[in-house]
């Protein structure tokens, strides 16, 4: 896969969309138009017949499962796609299938296009569908590599699997990690955190108003890292300026302990996700973490 179908692509455009399209005049509403009217003439020259939705997606349905599970908001889902260009079937984008690596997301977390969250709401586990995006809940005017400003685009996809945030991270622990699920301990103090030793310490365990200082790598479900490895913190315990699941785990190691904690979005940063300057969301809305940690010192 080459973009990952990049963070918060959408949210700019929604902006734009929202505030110029009030004057009927408008470019942006010029664009809507032309947008709305390709997607009317594909449909027209072939087979397919699509079912609109009140945003302007096109949704087909081209496999049903009407006994799978459908995803709901913060849903972990695992989907296969390709990603192309709707005026001349151009491919600019797609899942590793040789590899059978699809992409893992929290549906509504707000960390990809929104015509593909949508369309992906709207999927059962086990369905196929190709989804038609306008501009406008795609990449608006942004110009992409392969893409020029305005671009309709077609995604055939498949989901795969829809998971719990639970089931996600305890399949993470064992197929990425290659943990066994019995390590996993249970967090007291955090619920659905876990935390599976891997190198016992030696050192003094934390207390209360104590410095806590760590190396830690931090990882999403998907693999792709908030936080590269080696990277150091240091937070005083018990004033609640880490997140809930992070902290409690780390409560409960020893100066020297490395191992691996594993935190639901209930325990860490929920349906707000972590923003950076410029409105990005680096971590997503509903999203796991994982720290590879070690408790490097306690003062």
């Amino acid at each position: 896969m080459k973009s990952k179908l990049s963070l918060l692509a959408f949210a700019a455009a929604a902006l734009l969309w929202q505030s110029c399209s009030k004057d009927p005049a408008d470019e942006s509403e010029k664009r809507i138009r032309e947008n709305d009217q390709q997607i009317q003439r594909f449909l027209s020259d072939s087979s397919y017949t699509g079912e609109r939705t009140s945003s302007g997606l096109v949704y087909i349905k081209t496999f049903q499962n009407p006994a799978g599970v459908q995803p709901v908001a913060g849903s972990q889902v695992y989907v296969h796609y390709a990603g192309r260009r709707m005026s001349d079937n151009f491919l600019f984008d797609q899942s590793d299938r040789a590899g059978n690596q699809p992409l893992v997301f929290a549906l509504n977390s707000g960390s990809l296009l929104a015509g593909f969250d949508e369309g992906v709401s709207l999927m059962r586990e086990g369905e196929k569908a190709k989804l038609l995006i306008p501009s406008y809940l795609g990449y608006w005017n942004q110009v992409r590599e392969e893409l020029p400003a305005y671009s309709v685009l077609k995604f055939e996809v498949e989901l795969v699997k829809v998971r719990t945030e639970d089931e996600a991270l305890r399949v993470f622990a064992t197929d990425s990690l290659g943990i066994d699920p019995s390590r996993l301990e249970a967090v007291s103090g955090a619920p659905g955190t876990y935390y599976a030793k891997v190198q016992e310490g030696t050192g003094v365990a934390i207390q209360n108003g104590q410095r806590a200082t760590t190396r830690f790598r931090g990882r999403l479900i998907s693999g792709s890292e908030f936080s590269a490895a080696g990277s150091s913190d240091s937070f005083i315990m018990g004033q609640g300026l880490r997140p809930k699941g992070y902290e409690e785990a780390v409560r409960r190691m020893k100066v020297g302990e490395r191992g691996f904690i594993f935190v639901p979005s209930s325990q860490a940063y929920g349906t707000q996700g972590v923003a950076n300057s410029r409105g990005q969301l680096v971590i997503p809305r509903y999203a796991p973490l994982i720290y590879d940690i070690e408790l490097v010192s306690v003062q």
